[in-house]
C-alpha cells in the first residue's frame, strides 16, 4: 500500500530523533548530576578542609562551585530539559506513524483509505509538534517535501 519511501523517511526520522534525544537526555540528566556533585563536593570540602592547615587546596571549592554555575547557566540557556522531552515526544509520533503503517495490510480493504489519511495528516503535522523548543527544529526530523509523499501521490500506491 505504501511505498518503501515513506516507510524509508519515517523510520529515518524515529533514528534522528532517538540520537538527538539519547544526546539531549544525557547533557539534561549528566548536568543535574555533575551539579549536584560540584555543589555537594565543595560544600564538604567547606565544612571539612582546615583553612590554617588545608588538606585539599583552598581553590578546588570555589572552583567546583563554579563549575557547577556556569553549567547550570549553559542548560538554562540551550534548555537540555526541553530539548530531551521534544525528541521523546517525536520520537514516538514517529514510532506512531510507522506502527500505522506496518499494520495497514492487518485493516480492511475499505478502512484502508481512511487510515492512509490519517497517516498523512500526522506526517504532515509532524513539522508543527513544537517549534518552540531551542536549538531544534522539528522540519530535521521529518520529510522535506510532504506533497510528493504524504498527499496521496507518488509514494501511496495501491495494490
Amino acid at each position: 500500500m505504501v511505498t518503501d519511501v515513506v516507510l524509508a523517511e519515517v523510520r529515518d526520522g524515529l533514528r534522528r530523533s532517538r540520537t538527538s534525544q539519547a544526546v539531549d537526555g544525557w547533557l539534561y540528566n549528566g548536568g543535574v548530576v555533575f551539579t549536584l556533585l560540584c555543589t555537594g563536593i565543595a560544600t564538604i570540602i567547606g565544612a571539612v578542609n582546615n583553612v590554617q592547615d588545608p588538606t585539599i587546596p583552598l581553590w578546588v571549592a570555589p572552583l567546583l562551585s563554579g563549575l557547577a554555575t556556569i553549567w547550570v547557566g549553559i542548560d538554562r540557556a540551550l534548555q537540555f530539559g526541553l530539548r530531551w522531552r521534544f525528541h521523546r515526544s517525536i520520537s514516538a509520533a514517529h514510532q506512531s506513524i510507522l506502527n500505522r503503517i506496518v499494520s495497514l495490510d492487518l485493516l480492511p480493504a475499505e478502512e484502508r483509505a481512511d487510515e492512509l489519511k490519517v497517516i498523512r495528516d500526522a506526517l504532515v503535522n509532524l513539522p508543527n509538534m513544537d517549534p518552540n523548543v531551542p536549538g531544534v527544529d522539528a522540519k530535521d526530523f521529518t520529510q522535506q517535501d510532504h506533497k510528493s509523499t504524504a498527499g496521496g501521490g507518488e509514494a501511496v500506491k495501491k495494490k
